[in-house]
């Protein structure tokens, strides 16, 4: 068995969430946020840094939707965001439901005392962790 190492992102409007993980144990932890500016321009540079650092063999992306499937007011941005991984990495990006990571990933850090801040990367590790077992 071949051990992958691959990194998930959650995508939102102002932040990405960063996690890595690998398929030997089937966890991830999560590793920053990285912000969008205001102008709209993805931090390219810094993810190009994560996979310059880790090496993934895929990348992993949330997909947030409403609960019938069909498209809510982000799916078309991430269906974007997806295509330009792509593009750029030459990767496999895998799409996971996201639904109500973040409301688990709010959960998580209030058990464990952290602060809002680094929800993003929560949730960015409760994606891959989802992709891993699933």
């Amino acid at each position: 068995m071949t051990v992958q190492t691959l990194l998930a992102f959650d995508y939102g409007r102002r932040r990405i969430g960063v996690a890595v993980g690998q398929t030997l144990t089937q966890s991830a932890r999560p590793l920053a946020v990285l912000k969008i500016s205001k102008n709209k321009q993805i931090p390219w540079q810094q993810i190009q840094q994560y996979i310059a650092e880790w090496q993934p063999h895929a990348l992993v992306l949330g997909l947030s939707q409403h609960a019938d499937g069909s498209q809510n007011k982000i799916t078309q941005a991430i269906h974007d965001f997806k295509a330009e991984l792509e593009q750029r990495y030459n990767l496999p990006v895998y799409l996971v439901d996201e639904t109500l990571t973040s409301v688990a990933a709010h959960e998580y850090l209030e058990e464990i005392g952290q602060k809002e801040a680094f929800i993003d990367a929560v949730a960015a590790k409760m994606i891959l962790e989802t992709w891993l077992k699933g």
